[in-house]
């Protein structure tokens, strides 16, 4: 147990949540309203809802090479700048390169 545990309200968007988790290094987060707990979020929860959103999801007109270069063009566009590989292989993408400035880290 911590003594000092990281909150939100109920409702905080996901993506604040995800980010307290990030930075913070914390696997589950508690979820308040008016200072009473009402529930808990885990990394586990995340999971699950980001594999409920990929059965849900349709597929791309084009299929690997639309997504690909979507991703490209966006990519081409400021504040990137950085050099990233970009593979699409059933649907699933993988990115590895270089990002050299904050600006780009924090988009």
């Amino acid at each position: 147990m911590t003594c000092d545990p990281h909150t939100v309200s109920e409702d905080t968007p996901l993506e604040k949540v995800v980010r307290i988790m990030e930075r913070k290094n914390v696997k589950r987060v508690a979820v308040l309203r008016e200072a009473k707990l009402v529930g808990i979020i885990t990394r586990a929860n995340l999971l699950h809802a980001i594999a409920c959103l990929r059965e849900k999801s349709k597929p791309v007109a084009g299929g690997d090479a639309a997504i690909r270069d979507r991703i490209l063009s966006e990519l081409a566009k400021p504040p990137w700048r950085a050099t990233v590989s970009v593979n699409v292989r059933d649907g699933v993408v993988d990115l590895s390169g270089t990002i050299r400035s904050e600006g780009e880290r924090k988009h």
